[in-house]
C-alpha cells in the first residue's frame, strides 16, 4: 500500500505530507456512514497500538532484565529535569547507544514502538471526534514517551532548514491535505463502477472480505489525475496528513532555551517533547499559512510517491 505525497514550501515552512492513499476506500465525507467509518478505522489502529506496545516493552524488558511497567519514568520538563537521567539509563542498560548517537542493536524492538506509535497517531486521526479521543490521545503519548525516552528522537537540518518530524508532535497539528480528482471510481466491495447499477453496495456498510475481515463499503478510484492539493482544517481522508513541518528559527531558539529540544552537535538536536506533558493541540491554519483554509498549494505534477 502506497501513497502520494507533497513537498513544498507554506507559508515560510518547507513542508512534506500524503494526499493521497492507495488502495484503500476514500472516507464518507459525512453523516452516519462516516461516523461508523472512523469508529471502526480508529478502533482497529487504536487496538493495534496497544498490542504492539504492550508488544515494545516485553522486548525491552529482555535486555533491561526487569519489567518496564516497574521502571518507566514520568514525563520530563525539560533537559534539567532528573527525569531524564532515568530515562537514558534505561536507554543505555537496553544498549541503544549514546544519547548524542544512538546505534540501535536490536531492530526488532525499535520496529516495534515505531510501528506502535504509528498506529497510535493513525488512531488518534480517526477517533479525534469520537468519544474515545482521550484514550486514543493518552496511547499516543504513553507510546511516544517510550520511543522518546530509549531510542532518542533526534531532529536534523536538511538545507538549513530544521525540520519536525516528530509523529508525536505533528500529531497535535489538527490540519491537513485535501486533493481534487478527476477520475473513475469502484466499488472497494465489488470492484464495480460506484455509480452503476450493477453495484448492490450502500457506502458506509459493511462487507466481509475472502480473508474473514470486516471492511467498510467505500469508493476506489482505479483511474483517473489529481487536479491541485489544498490545506484544509478537517481533511476528508484522516491520515491525509504532514510527515514533515519545517520549525521556524525563532521557534527552534525558543524551545532550545525552553529545554524541549538540546542541541548536540552541528545541525542535529535532541528532541524531548515526545518526553513532556502534553501542551496543547494547533488548530490555527494561520499558523501554518497565511493563506488559511481551502488555499490551493500546487498542481498535482509537484507529487511524489510514498511506500
Amino acid at each position: 500500500m502506497g501513497a502520494l505525497t507533497m513537498k513544498a514550501t507554506v507559508g515560510r515552512r518547507l513542508c512534506s505530507g500524503v494526499f493521497v492513499r492507495e488502495g484503500v476506500p476514500l472516507a464518507p465525507a459525512a453523516g452516519p456512514a462516516r461516523v461508523r467509518f472512523l469508529r471502526h478505522e480508529g478502533v482497529q489502529q487504536l487496538r493495534r497500538a496497544q498490542r504492539l506496545h504492550v508488544r515494545a516493552q516485553g522486548e525491552l524488558a529482555f535486555f533491561i532484565g526487569e519489567p518496564l511497567s516497574s521502571t518507566m519514568p514520568g514525563p520530563v520538563a525539560g533537559r534539567g529535569d532528573p527525569t531524564l537521567k532515568s530515562w537514558n539509563s534505561i536507554a543505555a542498560e537496553a544498549a541503544f547507544g549514546q544519547v548524542t548517537s544512538p546505534t540501535p542493536i536490536d531492530p526488532a524492538a525499535l520496529a516495534t514502538s515505531t510501528r506502535a506509535l504509528q498506529a497510535a497517531v493513525n488512531a488518534y486521526n480517526y477517533l479525534a471526534d469520537d468519544p474515545l479521543a482521550e484514550i486514543a490521545h493518552a496511547t499516543l503519548h504513553a507510546i511516544g514517551r517510550l520511543v522518546g525516552g530509549i531510542h532518542i528522537c533526534e531532529i536534523f537540518k536538511e538545507d538549513g532548514r530544521w525540520i519536525d518530524t516528530c509523529p508525536v508532535s505533528l500529531a497535535h497539528c489538527r490540519f491537513g491535505l485535501s486533493a481534487g480528482f478527476d477520475g473513475r471510481w469502484v466499488c472497494s466491495a465489488c470492484q464495480v463502477d460506484f455509480n452503476s447499477d450493477e453495484c448492490p453496495h450502500i457506502p458506509g456498510d459493511t462487507f466481509v472480505t475472502t480473508a474473514g475481515e470486516t471492511q467498510f463499503v467505500g469508493s476506489l478510484m482505479v483511474e483517473g489525475e489529481i487536479d491541485e492539493v489544498s490545506l484544509v482544517a478537517c481533511p476528508r481522508e484522516p491520515l491525509a496528513r504532514f510527515f514533515a513541518i519545517e520549525m521556524l528559527p525563532e521557534e527552534m531558539q525558543e524551545a532550545v532555551e525552553g529545554g524541549s529540544i538540546v542541541l548536540t552537535g552541528p545541525g542535529r538536536a535532541r528532541c524531548l517533547r515526545c518526553l513532556a506533558d502534553c501542551t496543547g493541540f494547533e488548530h490555527d491554519l494561520e499558523w501554518l499559512a497565511s493563506a488559511g483554509s481551502g488555499h490551493r498549494l500546487f498542481k498535482a505534477s509537484r507529487a511524489g510517491r510514498h511506500e
